[in-house]
């Protein structure tokens, strides 16, 4: 009796298992594509804050950049809208009056290409000053320490006279310290203009002082990344704050003695915080505190 043995073919794909392949490439395909596409909004995100950040910026700047008192006095608020990638940014801004300065903020708003509103906004302060008067008194300011009028520039009948070396010498002795006056004025004319209140010296208070965070500007501070936080400061009397701008951080909102600042995600990302401001002799300066995320 023969028996015959017969041996089934092992080799080759069933088609269960070439589907079953087929759908995990279709997966991986898709996930792929929406990894990109998602990429590819965040950047156009970015582009869109950044492109709102600088817009919000340039109305403060124009606001600021007034030439004539009246000019001052026409700030008022309104809107516009620009188009950029693929977005429109409507840009608004308002002004209230604060006594003896203006209180104005800027927002830029548009809607991001999942749908969702965003928005940013600037707040700063527009100092009231007529920039002919205050380059007049800056002038004054200048050529003031000439003219001392405190008593030692001159002496003899008119103490403090218009320079110390005339005075001086029109002393008769019959005013009291007559006697010495030429002498006192000749000698000490120059040191009446030194020390005279009105001869435009400058004050010794600073026009910016920080209450928080003062020793960043000596060091790299660290702040919790992707959190808020705000520098308190002070003005010096007859000192402005022109404007904060920031160099790595999220972003600044202005406030009348704090900043809050928005530090960015991720560990040990280094940013900046520039505070720019004008003394009471009209110097403009600026001064820089340093951050890092840990």
């Amino acid at each position: 009796m023969n028996i015959i043995s017969l041996k089934k073919n092992q080799g080759g794909f069933s088609i269960i298992e070439a589907m079953v392949g087929a759908i995990i490439l279709a997966v991986v395909v898709v996930a792929l594509t929406r990894l990109q596409t998602n990429m590819l909004a965040d950047s156009g995100e970015s582009r869109n804050k950044t492109h709102a950040l600088n817009m919000a910026n340039e109305k403060l700047e124009e606001m600021r950049s007034f030439s004539r008192y009246d000019l001052y006095q026409g700030i008022s608020g309104g809107n516009d809208s620009v188009s950029a990638q693929g977005a429109t940014l409507n840009r608004s801004w308002t002004v209230s009056d604060q006594g003896g300065y203006l209180l104005a903020s800027v927002t830029v708003g548009w809607t991001d290409s999942r749908g969702d509103s965003q928005s940013v906004e600037l707040t700063s302060f527009i100092n009231e000053s007529d920039p002919v008067r205050s380059g007049k008194v800056l002038l004054a300011g200048v050529t003031g320490g000439g003219t001392g009028s405190s008593p030692g520039g001159g002496a003899g009948g008119n103490p403090g006279g218009d320079t110390g070396g005339d005075s001086g010498d029109t002393g008769d002795g019959d005013a009291p310290g007559g006697e010495d006056g030429g002498s006192a004025g000749d000698g000490d004319g120059d040191t009446g203009s030194d020390d005279s209140s009105s001869g435009g010296g400058a004050s010794s208070e600073p026009a910016l002082e920080f209450t928080s965070y003062a020793m960043c500007e000596n060091t790299i501070c660290t702040v919790d990344k992707g959190k808020s936080f705000n520098i308190d400061f002070e003005l010096g009397v007859g000192s402005m704050l022109l404007n904060v701008t920031h160099d790595g951080a999220d972003s600044v909102e202005i406030g009348i003695t704090t900043v809050k600042v928005g530090a960015p995600s991720g560990n040990k990302k280094e940013f900046t915080v520039v505070f720019e401001f004008k003394d009471s002799a009209g110097v403009i300066s600026s001064r820089t505190l340093s951050f890092k995320t840990g």
